[in-house]
Parts: structure tokens; sequence; C-alpha cells
């Protein structure tokens, strides 16, 4: 581990802040989902029978169809019910906007019990929010140092979360001393792929030159299909005007065919080829991105001033609808992110169809699934935001679970459970396929999933009020299927 070891290098405060990633943050439920670190993923039942037995008296029942009941939430075996209902309180109120009261009752359960994991992770993000929006520099100081202290009681039951986080706010530190400082203990004993690529993020945006290295790594490590690592490199390697490298880096043989598929390496091999006077090139590659951004502007490190080819990216003005699709997509990569962050493109794509599906399908056919709205987008925002439903506050998405989601949203790819594409046909590869043009955002099928769950060793049985059938899908590379409830006919 020497050679990922931090470099020491002394680096003054940065101002900016990261912008090829998305940077609004969203006050939600998913207050311990900051980035889930190898464990399967369980979405919300009505009640606790699937949950671990060593739970604290009393947990089961209290985090019973909230975010906590979530694998990516899940309390450790030792946190009580009475902290952890400061959490979710304190969740609830983050949600309205009440921060204050948030930050008292965070507080609070870290108070209860100061070994609580999730208290900590809670006041670690309340602490980041207040930062968003009041810039004060000593409250990311103090939340990162919260999520560094989660971490640190996680790794007592062989499990880290947070350092996809800490990687992502390294240029927002004062200095760097809080982000090698966890880097430091947490990397010689946890170095899995989600904890190198967020090591390897923050050094990018420290502009530390250990920063290619580092994200080669977790490029080796990487779940199929993940393009996260390739993306990192190149962008820092276009940072040092090493252009030709940075090409590289997106190409194949260095990424696969899947990885090909993600709009962002289009994006980057473009400005690459553009910046290299290979403006026809470059073209085609933004033709590739452009539809699949439904109007997300180009991150301003990657304009080229004066670039003719990169007009087809400017931002579509927004209609009447209250959310536009590029929101929706943004939301979505944080569900798919929390849930299935470093697994496999099927578990991500299982997790976009269980959304996809409770849009177009909703109640009736699911009681107490909520999909109002006028406008595709609003239903998506509708059914994303249903209270104790997903935790998607992650900041920020990855790109290949923002390429997902834009997959999933645009109906590009198939439903996971069964191959069917919107457009009536039906595609052999449902886990990695993708579907023939014509393609159509709206559509879903009866017997589509609707309750993605997963870490249940025989998924028999079911406890979901909509259930028509039990059916698996793709492999998370973690566990032989992930399983689904099904919507039933209406």
């Amino acid at each position: 581990m020497n050679a990922l070891q931090p470099s020491g290098t002394d680096h003054s405060p940065r101002s900016s802040r990261r912008t090829f990633l998305t940077r609004s943050l969203y006050w939600l439920a998913g207050i311990a989902s900051f980035v889930m670190l190898g464990r399967k993923i369980t979405v919300p039942v009505s009640t606790a029978s699937a949950l671990p037995a060593e739970l604290q008296p009393g947990v089961a029942e209290l985090i019973g169809g909230t975010f906590l009941e979530h694998a990516a939430g899940l309390p450790d075996p030792s946190e009580r019910a009475s902290t952890l209902k400061m959490v979710l309180d304190g969740a609830r109120s983050g949600v309205q906007g009440l921060l204050a009261e948030a930050e008292a009752l965070m507080r609070a359960a870290v108070a209860d019990d100061p070994q609580s994991r999730t208290a900590h992770a809670g006041l670690a993000r309340v602490l980041q929010e207040r930062y968003r929006t009041e810039g004060a520099s000593n409250l990311i100081e103090e939340a990162v140092s919260e999520a560094t202290t989660a971490d640190r009681i996680g790794a007592l039951n062989g499990q880290v979360r947070y350092g996809y986080y800490i990687g992502h706010t390294a240029d927002q530190l004062p200095d760097r001393s809080l982000f090698d400082a966890y880097f430091d203990e947490i990397l010689p004993e946890f170095e899995s792929y989600t904890t190198l690529l967020g090591y390897g993020v923050g050094l990018r945006l420290l502009g530390d030159s250990l920063a290619e290295e580092v994200l080669r790594s977790a490029h080796e490590l990487r779940p199929r299909g993940h393009s996260d690592p390739a993306v990192e490199v190149a962008l820092f390697l276009l940072s040092q005007d090493r252009v030709q490298d940075a090409l590289a880096a997106v190409s194949t043989p260095n990424i696969g065919d899947i990885e090909m598929r993600s709009d962002f390496v289009h994006l980057v091999r473009g400005v690459a080829l553009e910046r290299l006077g290979q403006v026809d090139a470059a073209r085609e590659e933004y033709a590739v991105y452009a539809p699949k951004t439904v109007g997300r502007p180009v991150p301003p490190e990657l304009l080229i001033e004066g670039s003719d080819a990169q007009r087809i990216l400017l931002p579509v003005a927004g209609g009447a609808c209250a959310h536009t699709g590029d929101e929706a997509i943004a939301k979505l990569a944080r569900i798919i992110t929390a849930e299935a962050g470093s697994e496999s493109i099927g578990s991500m794509r299982a997790v976009g169809w269980t959304v996809r599906t409770r849009v177009f399908r909703g109640a009736p056919c699911c009681g107490g699934i909520q999909n109002g709205g006028d406008c595709v987008a609003d239903k998506y925002w509708t059914v994303m935001t249903q209270s104790g439903q997903f935790p998607y506050w992650v900041e920020p998405p990855s790109n290949t679970a923002r390429s997902q989601a834009d997959a999933t949203y645009l109906g590009l790819i198939p439903d996971p459970t069964s191959g069917q594409c919107v457009n009536g046909t039906t595609v052999s590869n449902r886990c990695e396929g993708y579907c023939d043009p014509p393609w159509y955002v709206d559509g879903a099928f009866q017997g589509g999933p609707v309750y993605f769950y997963g870490g249940v060793s025989s998924c028999q049985g079911s406890q979901f009020e909509c259930a028509a059938v039990l059916g698996t899908t793709c492999s998370d590379g973690l566990f032989p299927n992930n399983c689904f409830s099904r919507d039933g006919p209406c």
C-alpha cells in the first residue's frame, strides 16, 4: 500500500468547488447512505421479518419502512432504538428544511450513543447542508470529522462507507489534513474499489500527481461496466494538458464495450479529440453524448472557448413542468448510487427500473405507491420523494450511475426482469444489453419490478400488498441475484 499513501505535498486552500459532478445536495431520507461498500441493498418492506436478528430490542420495529431498513443504511448491531429514533426525527426535520432542529436532534443522538455510526453520519450530513447554504469552512471540516468517526466505528464491523464522499470534499476543505488523515487510516485495511475511487477523486481535485496512479488502481478493481475511474483519469490528464494520454484513458482496450456506453466517456473523448484538432471526430462523440443529457450543460472545466462543435450541448429551456427531465435523472442517479453504487450494471438497472415501473404503473396497480404529476419528470419526482422509500442522499452520483439513470429514463435499456423494451422488442442480454431505436420515455410492464430488495437467501414469500409473483434478475457480483416483488394486473 505504500505506493498509494498520500504524497504529503503541501497544497494551498482551493476556493473553487468541484464542477464536473452535480454539486447540489438534497435533504432527503438517505442520511446513512453516503455510499455503500460491499453490502446488498434492501428496499423497505412492510414488516421487519427480513432484518438481521442481532439488532437491538425495538430497532427492527422502529426502522421498518424507513431508509434505515435498507442495507445501505442498516444500523450496526450495537445501535439502540432510542438513538436511532433521534436520527430518524432529525432526518425528517432536515427534509423540511429545519436545519437547526435537525442538527440539535443529531447532536443529541451522538450524545446518547457516541459509538453510533448512524448518528455521526447523520450529523455529518446536517453540517454539510449548512456548509452548502452558509459557506463557513468550519462546517465542512466538522462534517468530514464526523464522517471519519462514522467510518472509524464502522471499521470495527468490517465496513467503511464514506471514503467516496470524503474524496469529493477535498477541494472544499481549508487544507488537506483531514482528507489525508482519513485515507492514511482507512486505506491500509480497506483498499476497496469505492474507497480508492474516492481517494483518487480527492487527489485529482487537489491537483496531486498521485491521482493518476490511485485512479488506475481503482480502475483495475472496478465492477464490470463502471467507467468512473477511467473518466476521472482522463479529467486529471486533461488538467495536466496530457491530452493524448487522456484520450487513451477513455478508449478501448483500456475500457470495454459496456463502459463505452457511458455518456461521460463520449463527452470526455470529444473534448480530448477537439483539443487535438480532430473536430469532426469530436462532433461524432458529442452527437452520441447530447441526446442522453436531456439538456444537461457541459461541465465548465470541459468547455472549449469558441467551440462551434459544443453548441449542440447547450441547455434546453424548461417547459411548464415543475421539474425538468435532467432534474429527475440527477435524482434517479443518486438513488442508484445509494442502492447499488458499487455493484454491477444489472444491479443498477434493477434499481432504475423499480422506479420506472412505479412511475408508469403505480397506484392502482400497487397499493400505496404515489406517482402523481402532469409531466413524466414530475411523476418521477413524486415516486422518488415518497417518504421512506429510497435512500438517495448521496453526493455526488457516480458517472456510471448517471449513465444508467439516463438510459432508464430515456428507455434505452430493457426491463431487467424480462428483457422487454418499451418499443416492443426484446433484448437477450437483459442485464447489460441495450434496446435498438426507437426509444420511448413512456412505458413500463405488468409484472415489472416494483420493490427491489436483496440479502435474502431464498427470495421466498412476500410482504408486499401489490406482489403478484416474485422474480429474480441480474447478478450484483456479491449475491446470486436481486429479487423483486412485481406489480400485479390492473
